[in-house]
């Protein structure tokens, strides 16, 4: 059992995987840690913590992963020690929602999917929750597929997650039916979100976002990202300034930047094809020098494994 933690407890115990860009979420308010609101937008550019996007892919996570099950990564804390993936021994069948706490050298996997605390998430359904960077919080689509539902725990390594009160910071993030949301995604900072509609229309469907000025005010309704961004499927992360977008398409991973978090993404690389990192699904840690996503495709064989420079 040693040996099947052996990979990732050396990375968390080494600090390779994420490093200290975000603080240790210890003593979270009810709703999780405070976070600063966003800076200015006439502040001058900064070095982008995403500046170096080279990764190759690295060795698979034994701890987060079953052999002949599908493990589909579905967020990852700012430190890199807490996971999040949906699991299921079929591939049409509904998904397993999975819990990675790295404590130390000892990693612990839990099966999350039943918890009453959870009960407003859907967590069956492939890309429809994600995992807060403080580690505290699941952020997902509500059972029916039209609203979001945030969930707080008290602590890592706890399970007694419940219905946060800032659920109804997304009181305007909504489609009504036959729409469906999914693949939500939410800022270090908790003051930006992406996420997908589709099931509506042309036109209508896609990735959207929708951005406020402080945590103390709830998100407004979402606009549909630019075209630029509708040529891939959904966002998959964004990275802890904000600079770097990392969004999933029809030719793998794909990511946008953009030197203000006012500035709308664009491809850094202009008329050529933009910046490709390797897998699916894939997301940096705060410190973006490691990157965690599925490394391996066909349904059942899919695992998660780490990127790395």
């Amino acid at each position: 059992m040693l040996q099947r933690f052996a990979i990732l407890s050396f990375l968390l115990g080494c600090g390779h995987v994420g490093g200290d860009a975000t603080p240790d979420a210890t003593t979270p308010t009810p709703d999780g840690p405070p976070t600063p609101d966003a800076p200015s937008p006439d502040a001058p550019p900064v070095a982008p913590v995403c500046g170096n996007l080279a990764f190759t892919a690295g060795p698979f996570l034994d701890a987060v992963n079953a052999p002949g099950q599908q493990d589909a990564f579905a967020g990852v804390s700012g430190d890199g020690r807490t996971l999040l993936s949906q699991r299921r021994a079929v591939c049409s069948g509904a998904f397993q929602l999975m819990l990675t706490d790295g404590l130390g050298v000892q990693v612990v996997t839990r099966d999350i999917t039943a918890l009453p605390g959870l009960a407003q998430i859907d967590g069956t359904r492939e890309g429809a929750v994600t995992l807060t960077a403080d580690g505290l919080s699941l952020l997902g689509v509500a059972p029916g597929g039209q609203r979001l539902a945030l969930a707080t725990r008290s602590a890592i390594g706890a399970t007694d997650f419940a219905l946060a009160q800032a659920t109804a910071d997304f009181a305007a993030i909504t489609v009504a039916a036959p729409g469906l949301l999914n693949n939500p995604v939410l800022s270090a900072d908790r003051l930006e979100l992406h996420y997908q509609l589709f099931n509506v229309g042309a036109g209508v469907d896609g990735i959207y976002e929708s951005v406020r000025a402080s945590t103390s005010a709830p998100f407004p309704a979402g606009t549909r990202a630019p075209e630029l961004e509708q040529a891939q499927f959904f966002v998959t992360a964004i990275s802890s300034d904000r600079l770097a977008l990392f969004l999933e398409g029809p030719d793998g991973m794909v990511v946008l930047t953009r030197a203000r978090t006012s500035d709308a993404f664009a491809n850094p690389n202009g008329a050529s094809p933009p910046p490709h990192v390797p897998g699916f699904r894939t997301r940096p840690t705060g410190d973006c020098q490691t990157l965690l996503g599925t490394c391996a495709g066909g349904c059942l064989n899919e695992d998660t494994c780490t990127m790395g420079h």
